[in-house]
């Protein structure tokens, strides 16, 4: 072996160790991150469910002791709301799964290589001793035309000879890393395929609740008190989600920190003119105000059972306000979207179930309320016309409730839609 090809295999040994060590300790920041967050999910799903439960011996007491009609489709409801909730994390979850089985399969091919080089390196190295060439590089040493020089071959021999030990060991931790990571493989396969099985269970149970529920419903409706206590509990929402729109309006309009003034400034800047106040639109709150008159319906095939503004019931004689339209649709239609927006909250409440609230550009807001299945969740964006779910079923049937908003502005949506 020539001293430069000596010299070139004790670098592929450093760099190959290198390499090594900067990947492990990536993957390990990585794990760790990743680990974290799976712990939360857990959490999260478990409170879902012992939630879910409670809700199904609360449901089992009311029918024990005959309690109300519309107490019971309450109580299954707020069941429906987490079971459905439940189905779609485990959805997500199922996803997120098969994303870190790709993720282990692509480490996994990284670590073999780094192993492989590892690998070769170390095989170098061994070659190197068995043919010698510590004594060449010791006779090097005699040959030195300097002391300056000799203390220089000495410590390169020196790191040579750590080189090859640290190589070995980053072999053995690739190795270990490696074994680890196809152990995690198949748990992270296994736990997407109960995932899977899961979500398929709580379906099975989402379509078990909604029999009963529709079963209740259908008993519910002939009963004027449950019909007034319905709309009492309307009006409980509408101002709670009034106030939910008030609080959003106000968290997005704190402004931002102001700069510190120059202290050196004495003269105040000069008034701007009335034209200079006015600030151009942003060009997608600009999008938005473009369809007011041509807003896409929420449902299609829907016709409006309450309007906006003041209502009297034909049955009860109540009169009530209304801050949107009720749209009645024959069966659970999937529900659109108005406009491009971000997914701002999903809650449940008396009276409208399953609500969602999307924000808009410009401090634009639109509500969904009475919905039987939600596809989306908290923060997700979505476009105009994507199906953020379906209609529920009510006592009144399959009705959507919508609401628009501009800040804390209450808006006609007949004004808006097309």
């Amino acid at each position: 072996m020539t001293r430069r090809s000596l010299f070139g295999n004790r670098f592929a040994i450093v760099l190959a160790f290198a390499l090594g060590a900067a990947f492990a300790a990536l993957v390990a920041d990585v794990a760790f991150a990743w680990r974290q967050g799976v712990d939360e999910e857990t959490r999260r799903l478990e409170e879902t469910r012992r939630e879910i439960d409670r809700l199904r011996k609360e449901i089992d007491l009311a029918k024990s002791r005959e309690e109300s009609a519309g107490d019971v489709v309450d109580k299954l409801s707020r069941q429906h709301f987490l079971i459905n909730s439940l189905v779609n994390d485990l959805r997500r979850e199922a996803s997120r799964k098969q994303a870190a089985v790709n993720s282990l399969e692509t480490q996994i091919g990284e670590i073999e290589k780094t192993s492989e080089s590892l690998k070769n390196a170390y095989a170098d190295y061994v070659v190197a001793v068995y043919k010698g060439a510590f004594d060449d590089m010791l006779l090097t040493l005699l040959d030195a035309e300097s002391l300056q020089q000799a203390i220089l071959r000495y410590q390169y021999l020196r790191r040579f000879s750590e080189r090859g030990e640290e190589s070995l060991a980053a072999l053995k931790d690739s190795r270990r890393s490696l074994d680890e990571k196809r152990s995690a493989l198949e748990v992270e396969r296994a736990d997407r395929a109960r995932a899977l099985r899961e979500k398929k269970t709580e379906e099975e149970e989402l379509a078990k609740g909604l029999r009963e529920k529709e079963k209740i419903l259908a008993e519910a409706r002939s009963d004027k008190a449950a019909l007034e206590r319905e709309l009492e509990k309307k009006r409980q929402a509408e101002s709670r989600i009034r106030n939910m729109i008030a609080q959003m309006a106000a968290a997005a309009s704190k402004p931002d920190p102001k700069p510190e003034e120059n202290r050196e400034t004495t003269d105040p800047a000069p008034d701007p003119k009335p034209a200079e106040r006015t600030k151009p639109l942003d060009p997608a709150t600009a999008a938005f105000e473009a369809l007011q008159g041509r807003m896409r319906w929420p449902v299609t095939g829907g016709q409006v059972t309450r309007d906006f503004g003041k209502n009297t019931n034909s049955r009860t004689g109540t009169v009530s306000i209304n801050y949107g339209l009720d749209i009645k649709v024959s069966s659970d239609r999937p529900v659109g979207v108005v406009a491009d927006g971000t997914v701002s909250l999903i809650d449940w409440m008396p009276g409208y179930g399953s609500v969602l609230i999307v924000t808009h550009a410009g401090g634009y807001r639109s509500v969904y309320g009475h919905l039987g299945q939600i596809f989306v969740a908290e923060g997700e964006r979505v476009k105009a016309g994507a199906s953020v779910g379906r209609v529920g079923e009510s006592l009144e049937g399959y009705v959507l409730h919508f609401e628009l908003w501009r800040e804390r502005e209450n808006l006609n949506p007949r004004a808006w839609l097309g």
